[in-house]
């Protein structure tokens, strides 16, 4: 294997071995609690108004944690069209 495609696998698994750090982080503290081990969202404390990163974050919470349907109704500041199909609007 020549040195290109090694550095490319090692980032590959560092990058992997992140994610799921990462995941464990959201599954094991609340990203809306006092106590959450997450930077608070700037942008909630000054506008009051949740943003979709804020969105999506309690959304892989939810979602790691088996709540689906939360997990998808989190998604609401995020554009996804999911309102556009009757049957899945649910929230």
């Amino acid at each position: 294997m020549n040195r290109k495609k090694k550095i490319s696998l090692c980032i590959v698994i560092v990058l992997a071995i992140v994610g799921m750090l990462g995941l464990i982080l959201l599954r094991i503290y609340n990203p809306e609690s006092e106590n959450s081990f997450f930077i608070p969202c700037f942008f909630y404390k000054i506008m009051r108004i949740k943003c979709p990163g804020c969105g999506m974050t309690r959304s892989l919470h939810n979602l790691v944690n088996g709540d689906i349907k939360k997990a998808i109704c989190e998604l609401e500041n995020v554009n996804i069209p999911f309102e556009v199909i009757p049957e899945f609007n649910y929230c």
